[in-house]
């Protein structure tokens, strides 16, 4: 369990010192949207529609990436 504010200097720190890393990125997801960490591993790129500015979250066994729950976790 993370104690939000350890949570909040650790994306503070990243925000200034490592933006957009691994760690940055990983904290960011499971804090704002509480994605599970296999979720975030499952992204792929083709899941981010930057025009319209969201994350889709999608099974993909194909690519070692896949969601614990299969389709049904999408």
């Amino acid at each position: 369990m993370l104690d939000s504010d350890v949570a909040e200097s650790l994306l503070d720190h990243y925000d200034t010192y490592q933006y957009a890393s691994r760690e940055h990125v990983v904290l960011h997801l499971a804090w704002r949207t509480m994605l599970r960490r296999g979720a975030i591993r499952a992204i792929d790129l083709d899941d981010y529609h930057p025009r319209d500015e969201y994350l889709e979250i999608r099974h993909h066994p194909e690519a070692n990436t896949p969601l614990k729950n299969q389709h049904e976790g999408e």
